[in-house]
């Protein structure tokens, strides 16, 4: 701001030009390991609440985040001929106000390829939602939220609800060290240990490359341990 006022004659010196930005914190995620996630999902499944199962299964292989869940939308955003998804919105929750859908972090729009059991999930949430609007006697919204309590799908869940949720959940099966957030974390932790890029990885969770290469790496230690493993194997002794 100080920079462009002075290229237009508005100032002489830009006062900020010495300041350094502060340091982020490098800290080393916490990823679940597929047991743990399976451990959740299931207490989930086993609650009163399967949908929430749903929501956290798409979570960890899609990478969506929380408020991208929520704004999940029938038509917009599933194609189930081909078994595709759009993320390209998210759910605002200003306190005091209506919930608003606006885009996403990044305000880009990005495609994912959707695997059987995610696409299974999904249209078992379909089912549910559809099954909730025909006892209730009301018709479904032209394109439904998919993760709603609405009868109608027209509200979405609040992003706040799958948080308040998830830690009652998590404490009540032993992992209270996990947040919903590291459903995410497991799918771009695991998928480059898989051998995927971090570039591809970057791109199906919405990330900048180069971000994820710093902040989203999980299991550094225990890759280094591997690498200096496989190095040292080669030194056998004679």
């Amino acid at each position: 701001m100080f920079t462009q006022s002075c290229r237009w004659g508005w100032r002489d010196s830009n006062p900020a030009q010495w300041a350094e930005p502060p340091s982020i914190p490098n800290d080393a995620p916490i990823v679940p390991t597929p047991e743990e996630v399976m451990t959740l999902i299931e207490g989930a499944r086993a609650s009163r609440r399967p949908d929430k199962a749903r929501a956290m299964f798409v979570s960890a292989t899609t990478g969506r985040r929380r408020a991208e869940i929520c704004a999940l939308r029938r038509d917009r955003d599933i194609d189930w001929e081909r078994g595709t998804m759009t993320v390209s919105c998210s759910i605002l929750d200003p306190k005091g106000k209506p919930l608003d859908e606006i885009p996403t972090k990044n305000r880009r729009t990005r495609p994912l390829a959707l695997d059987e059991p995610t696409l299974a999930m999904l249209r078992e949430q379909l089912e549910s939602i559809e099954k909730r609007a025909v006892d209730g006697g009301v018709a479904l919204a032209a394109d439904p939220y998919l993760f709603t309590d609405a009868p109608d799908g027209s509200v979405p869940w609040r992003p706040h609800s799958i948080s308040q949720y998830f830690t009652r959940l998590r404490d009540r099966v032993g992992l209270g060290h996990l947040v919903f957030h590291s459903l995410r974390k497991f799918m771009e932790t695991y998928a480059q240990d898989l051998g995927f890029s971090t570039s591809q990885v970057a791109m199906r969770a919405g990330h900048d490359p180069s971000v994820m290469a710093k902040h989203y790496t999980g299991r550094i230690e225990e890759a280094d341990r591997a690498l200096a493993s496989a190095v040292a194997a080669l030194l056998k002794p004679g």
